[in-house]
């Protein structure tokens, strides 16, 4: 945040590999995830880098609670749209192996005609 200049942490959660859940934003700030996209969106950010490896199954089963969490809280829509940074910006995140997986997850949404190469 400092070398950058930025007043606060993009993401609104933050994931690691052992399953613990990281307060950024909360669930009622707007993010800075994706041009076009805070004030419609709640970016959860799953700590490691997932080009080639995927997300331990408690990063995993983590992020799948607090989404059913943030429903639960009303934070979320019970049909809310699940979409990977890549599909909503020009950002090669989350990166390859993830992306693998969130394909898997009920919500997640193909938006093919608009992701990039990378995604």
């Amino acid at each position: 945040m400092d070398v950058q200049g930025w007043a606060d942490i993009a993401y609104h959660y933050l994931v690691a590999s052992d399953g613990r859940v990281y307060e950024g934003r909360g669930w009622d700030a707007v993010g800075a995830i994706a041009h076009g996209w805070n004030w419609r969106a709640v970016g959860v950010a799953a700590i490691g880098d997932f080009t080639d490896a995927a997300p331990t199954s408690e990063q995993v089963k983590a992020m799948q609670r607090l989404l059913e969490r943030g429903v639960a809280l009303g934070k979320l829509r019970p049909g809310y749209r699940l979409y990977g940074k890549c599909q909503v910006s020009n950002k090669a995140s989350p990166g390859a192996a993830l992306m693998r997986e969130l394909r898997t997850w009920s919500h997640w949404h193909n938006n093919s005609a608009e992701m990039h190469d990378y995604c």
